[in-house]
């Protein structure tokens, strides 16, 4: 079936459990032309060096160093911190 593009990527488990890089993948909202969500959301995680807590320290600058992430994106995450 398709999947709605927050979720592109997302695999369905039992355990209910979502990885970190899967929720930045939802805030996301959707990829770019060249990658998915998911992967934008992992390569976001390696600028924290996969800590929450750390990625939160970064600026939209930061963010934008991620090719497909672009200002209304990066203010949408910090949106969370």
């Amino acid at each position: 079936g398709l999947l709605h593009p927050a979720r592109e990527g997302l695999e369905p488990r039992d355990d209910h459990e979502v990885s970190n890089s899967e929720l930045l993948a939802i805030l996301i909202n959707h990829g770019s032309k060249t990658r998915s969500a998911l992967d934008l959301a992992k390569e976001i995680l390696l600028l924290g060096a996969n800590n929450l807590n750390e990625l939160g320290k970064l600026s939209i600058t930061d963010f934008q160093k991620v090719k497909g992430i672009g200002s209304t994106f990066a203010k949408r995450i910090l949106a969370y911190r």
